[in-house]
């Protein structure tokens, strides 16, 4: 596939089709993921002057766009893409007045994996029980959120669709604090749970539960990370999170 992809590429050059610039989207990821996930991604900068060639021959500009880099990982980005001396340009304002961000404490009663897991299972199916409740205050006094009302949050429509969505985001796949393990842990009465692992293991069914999940047949979707790149769901209400992101 790759090879083909490149071919591509010089068969553009020689039908006298050229690039003004190439443009790397969520370029947080050449960082979060290039050194240990995706390596190729660390040499993004130096494909993309080989293969994107320009009318006037000169080297192809790099555009990096990403909302979610820290300042380290900008800098990692500029060295991955050999672009250290080039210029950028940040937001005046990180606000989003659509989002609503909580922190909730799991109480440390042991260091044991099975202790700290079965103390987030507890707390993650209270957040659940508890969110509709949230979400109605929030709703209630910005107009940029949908008015839920009750337990409207885990409903299906006449067509016997659910009506919101919501994701947990696992740091593993396996494992207790891993996506089986903490979706076979949350409590029917939310509606239909799915899990997405990513990679190669398991990929059917979580293509399977992907499509479900963006169709509205399932409403908790229980994955990893490499879940969500290029995903567009309007409906989803809330993303969770066991443990704490690894990037400030």
């Amino acid at each position: 596939m790759i090879e083909r992809f490149r071919s591509d590429m010089r068969q553009m050059q020689r039908a006298g089709k050229f690039f003004s610039y190439c443009v790397i989207d969520e370029a947080h990821c050449v960082s979060e993921w290039g050194h240990d996930f995706r390596t190729a991604y660390l040499r993004l900068g130096e494909n993309a002057r080989k293969y994107c060639s320009t009318w006037t021959g000169d080297t192809v500009p790099l555009f990096g766009l990403t909302a979610t880099a820290s300042f380290d990982v900008l800098t990692d980005v500029r060295r991955a893409g050999n672009t250290e001396g080039s210029r950028g340009r940040e937001s005046l304002s990180i606000q989003r007045s659509e989002l609503c961000f909580g922190v909730h404490g799991v109480p440390e009663k042991s260091t044991s994996r099975e202790t700290v897991a079965r103390a987030k299972l507890l707390e993650l199916n209270a957040l659940l029980a508890a969110l509709p409740d949230l979400l109605a205050k929030h709703s209630a006094c910005n107009n940029s959120w949908p008015t839920f009302l009750g337990n409207d949050l885990y409903e299906r429509d006449e067509k016997d669709k659910y009506r919101n969505g919501i994701l947990v985001f696992c740091p593993h796949a396996s494992g207790k604090l891993g996506v089986e393990a903490i979706a076979s842990g949350i409590n029917p009465k939310f509606g239909a749970v799915g899990t997405f692992r990513g990679g190669d293991s398991g990929s059917e069914g979580s293509a399977r539960n992907q499509r479900l999940f963006l169709n509205n047949d399932i409403n908790i979707l229980v994955a990893t990370k490499a879940f969500g790149m290029g995903i567009d769901k309007p409906n989803v209400r809330a993303t969770i999170h066991i443990l704490g992101s690894l990037v400030p």
